[in-house]
């Protein structure tokens, strides 16, 4: 399997599916199927390092 930032069909028999938040890419070909399979890497959280707390003085 290759995780790659984005998966895209290889050939016709190809198919896309979601499944827990990731992007999966198979085939249903059985010649190819295991050099087509791809999943998309997931999103990277966007939180911050450091929180900050407002204080009134």
């Amino acid at each position: 399997m290759k995780v790659r930032a984005s998966v895209k069909p290889v050939c016709k028999h190809c198919y896309i599916v979601r499944r827990g938040g990731r992007v999966f890419n198979f085939c249903s070909d059985p010649r190819n199927a295991g050099r087509h399979k791809q999943a998309q890497k997931r999103g990277v959280r966007l939180t911050p390092k450091f929180q900050t707390y407002r204080t009134t003085a």
